[in-house]
């Protein structure tokens, strides 16, 4: 677990509104001995004034 977190960079906020948010992961990976960078979009929705994690 440790070294997947490490392999991650900062999350980074790709747009916002007052009731929906994407953020995305970028993190290195090796394929076949070659190193890619994968990104994950997190998606969220403010609820009852809390953000929670809608899709990932």
């Amino acid at each position: 677990m440790k070294k997947m977190a490490m392999a991650m960079k900062p999350i980074q906020k790709i747009e916002q509104d007052k009731l929906n948010a994407k953020y995305r992961i970028r993190k290195t990976q090796t394929v076949n001995g070659q190193e890619r960078e994968i990104t994950h979009y997190i998606y969220f929705v403010k609820v009852l004034g809390n953000w929670k994690i809608a899709q990932y």
